[in-house]
């Protein structure tokens, strides 16, 4: 009935009207949004590449190393890896405090198409030792089922028999995941985003498995929020020359104005000379800040799509919305991490120095860690604090080491404080601390904390 219809219409009438829908519905699915533009995203579309970071990604790539993308939070360490690297296209694992190695491996080889299935039989009654020979079904993608064997030496009991289910091969073995990957031809890459959740000890564990897998090859790429160099050669020497290391910082602020610059063209818009010094002093060159601010700018200005007509946006209050609120978010979440850090303070060992860590951070101030704060100044502060000096540096140093344990046991995540044991500097690894630490007022929250924490030394 409707193909009679449109056989009688003369459809050159009605041209124009379909090229009208055809050109409104293009418009609709063109619409470029604010939060797509800017924002904390791995698809932003003011992505910038810069020639010291991103080109070190392409080459390492390239090769055959281990792949290591470390920085502070929020410094576009996701954006930079789904630039060359399609999620979807590869086998992408998020990793929470609560995740063991074994975890790990599982859902590499469940994404790779493996299938492992184990059936046996055990009873009760009269016990003898016998050879129980296990058969276990590999379903693997695109090739259907294969079938390995393994003895297993077992005593087994001759009556009622159950059967359950349970991996055959050795899932903590490298060399087992490796010959099940390459029995699927896998040949993606294995992302594993927030890698500083881990414990210290699975850190550890992995970065010897990680040797394994590099000789073996299978390949990993590794993001994590911390700032030293070589940490997962601190675990094992052996990864030297098998790991590329890609430090996501520093931001300059050339990479900003080209942020802003690609920004201003897809909205159709441009920030004032003030308005954009000012995002990018309150930035403190983290760029997942910078880019927060500036989307906030453009919500508050009711910059939500790309203008029709051209806007200068230059009034600061849109800003001051902007900072009212991020000191609010931030505030909340650092006040309980840093009162969790002060509340680790024990009566004796380097334990007892935690509140006295935290009281001289929120003394300073922002200008006292803007460039982290060397061991021998945090000695000298806490002599002056101290009601005896019966302690060393090195009980100090021990406590300033420690600060990733004692942030994992009260589940800040991600850490917001980390002492690089080489330089000996206590820094900050969450960019949002930073802002929170020179926008608010922090003699309140000080004293709070004096009165439920306390001088320890």
């Amino acid at each position: 009935m409707i193909t009679e219809i449109l056989d009688n219409i003369d459809t050159r009438e009605y041209i124009p009207f379909i090229t009208l829908l055809y050109f409104k519905r293009s418009c609709r699915l063109t619409i470029v949004k604010s939060s797509d533009v800017f924002g904390i995203h791995k698809d932003v579309k003011t992505y910038v590449a810069r020639d010291h970071v991103d080109k070190l990604f392409k080459m390492a790539l390239h090769s055959e190393k281990q792949i290591l993308v470390y920085g502070a939070s929020k410094q576009g360490k996701t954006a930079l890896v789904s630039k060359y690297c399609g999620y979807s296209e590869h086998i992408v694992y998020q990793l929470t405090p609560e995740t063991e190695l074994i975890d790990i491996y599982q859902h590499v080889l469940r994404e790779a198409g493996v299938k492992v299935r184990t059936e046996y039989s055990e009873g009760s009654g009269t016990s003898s030792s016998l050879k129980l020979r296990a058969k276990i079904s590999a379903s693997f993608a695109i090739f259907g089922k294969a079938s390995v064997q393994s003895d297993i030496a077992s005593t087994e009991k001759q009556n009622e028999s159950s059967k359950f289910e349970e991996i055959p091969f050795n899932i903590n073995q490298p060399q087992d995941i490796s010959s099940l990957l390459k029995k699927v031809n896998n040949k993606k890459l294995v992302i594993l985003e927030n890698f500083h959740y881990l414990t210290y000890e699975n850190q550890k564990r992995f970065a010897f498995d990680l040797r394994a897998f590099q000789e073996l090859g299978v390949r990993f790429i590794i993001l994590g929020v911390w700032r030293e160099r070589n940490r997962m050669l601190q675990f094992n020497g052996d990864l030297l020359d098998r790991i590329q290391e890609i430090p996501v910082e520093p931001w300059d602020i050339e990479d900003f104005r080209k942020i802003v610059d690609k920004g201003e063209e897809l909205l159709n818009i441009t920030f004032s000379d003030e308005l954009y010094k000012k995002c990018c002093d309150l930035s403190f060159s983290s760029v997942g800040v910078f880019q927060d601010l500036l989307l906030g700018v453009c919500l508050s200005s009711d910059v939500f799509t790309k203008q029709n007509e051209y806007r200068l946006l230059y009034e600061t209050d849109s800003l001051n919305i902007v900072i009212n609120e991020k000191t609010n978010i931030y505030g909340d979440r650092h006040k309980r991490a840093l009162e969790a850090i002060a509340s680790s303070s024990k009566n004796s060992g380097y334990e007892k120095f935690y509140y006295s860590i935290v009281d001289i951070i929120l003394e300073g101030g922002y200008d006292k860690i803007a460039h982290g704060i060397h061991l021998n100044v945090i000695f000298e502060d806490l002599k002056k604090k101290a009601k005896s000096n019966n302690f060393k540096i090195r009980m100090v140093k021990n406590s300033l080491a420690s600060l990733h344990k004692v942030q994992a046991s009260k589940n800040i995540m991600p850490p917001i404080l980390y002492f690089d044991e080489n330089s000996e500097l206590l820094s900050i690894s969450d960019s949002t601390l930073y802002f929170y630490l020179k926008n608010s007022n922090l003699s309140q929250f000080r004293e709070q904390l004096k009165n439920s924490c306390g001088n320890k030394i």
